[in-house]
């Protein structure tokens, strides 16, 4: 089936800040038929690219269901660096 790229397939987006540390928290959600294309870890490093060289952040954070691996991988194929389990965070 083609893909129709003139509808939102899915986003990324700052879901939390603190302006006082220059730290902002990411998230991103794709629709299941786009998984695996390399879609969202382009999408997120283009967001994180501009946070931190427009924006003038230090330091985003982002977190995923430790069930979801495809989603650590994501966060790990931009850089990001595994720092631990933030436990009862949820």
């Amino acid at each position: 089936m083609p893909k129709n790229l003139s509808e939102p397939i899915g986003c990324v987006s700052v879901v939390s800040q603190d302006n006082r540390i220059a730290t902002a928290q990411a998230g991103y959600a794709i629709g299941k038929r786009w998984w695996h294309e390399g879609i969202t870890s382009e999408a997120l490093k283009r967001v994180m690219d501009f946070l931190f060289d427009q924006v003038g952040f230090n330091r985003i954070e982002a977190r995923h269901d430790p069930r979801n691996t495809h989603s650590g991988a994501v966060m790990k194929k931009y850089g990001m660096l595994y720092e631990g389990p933030l436990r009862h965070a949820d």
